[in-house]
Parts: C-alpha cells; structure tokens; sequence
C-alpha cells in the first residue's frame, strides 16, 4: 500500500509539474508566432494549443467525478481565453485532487458526444475527425 501512495504522490508531482510548465508556455505564446508550424503537420500552434486546452479541462473534470463523466467534450470551435494559463492551472488542481483522491486508477471517461467512449485512457485516442489518426507524429523522449 506504502508503495501505490508513493506511486500516486509522485505521478500527481510530475503531472502538476507538466501541467504548471504548460501553463508558462501558453501564456508565452504571441500572437505573431500563433500560425507557425508544429510537429503536428495538420495544426498550427494556435489550434495545437487549442486542442490541448479544450480537451483539458473535460477531462479534469471528468476524472474529478466518481462516475467519470465529462461534461461536454465536444470541443469544435473551442478557443483559448485571454488567459489560458490559468485554465491550465485549474485543470492541474482538479487532475492532482482526483489522483489524490483514487478517482483515477483504472479509471474510464465518458468524454465523448458523437461516438461510444472509449473503454480506457489507455486505448488510442481519436483524431479530430473520429478516424482514429491523429494528425502527429508521435513524440517520444529517450530515459
């Protein structure tokens, strides 16, 4: 038991950790370097960023709820605020308190409007079109 809160404290650390280094880069992002490129080759950073802030906070929040429903995950057209930092950071409390709280081992979301949910977070995600291909190449960092 020792081992899993250890496992779960240092999971929620390094989420917050990521979430908290997101949170800087977009409140970084100029407006003038909002249509450059990404790795994404079918997104730009505007809609790279705003695919990863819509989705965000459906996703807190429906790890936040014991039942693991979302509230509306359908994303299209959403753009960032003003302020999407502190978006960010929102989303990081929820997430780290739904850790903490257990609600997130083997956890399934109900995100999805137009399609049956997928049965895990683990399972691949969908592209925007629901094709199951995501418009990145996937990005990996050696240990």
């Amino acid at each position: 038991m020792l081992a899993m809160k250890n496992s779960t404290s240092k999971t929620t650390d390094l989420l917050v950790t990521v979430l908290s280094d997101l949170a800087v880069v977009v409140d970084g992002m100029s407006p003038e370097r909002l249509q450059d490129p990404t790795p994404c080759t079918a997104w730009d950073v505007e809609q790279l960023r705003d695919h990863v802030l819509g989705w965000l906070t459906p996703f807190a929040a429906g790890f936040v709820d014991p039942q693991g429903r979302a509230p509306s995950a359908n994303i299209e057209g959403y753009r960032a605020p003003a302020g999407p930092a502190q978006e960010v950071r929102l989303a990081a409390e929820l997430l780290a308190q739904a850790i903490r709280d257990g609600h997130v081992q083997g956890a399934a979301l109900d995100v999805f409007e137009k399609e049956p949910p997928r049965r895990s977070v683990t399972e691949p995600p969908r592209g925007p079109s629901g094709s199951g291909k995501m418009p990145c190449r996937a990005i990996s960092r050696s240990a």
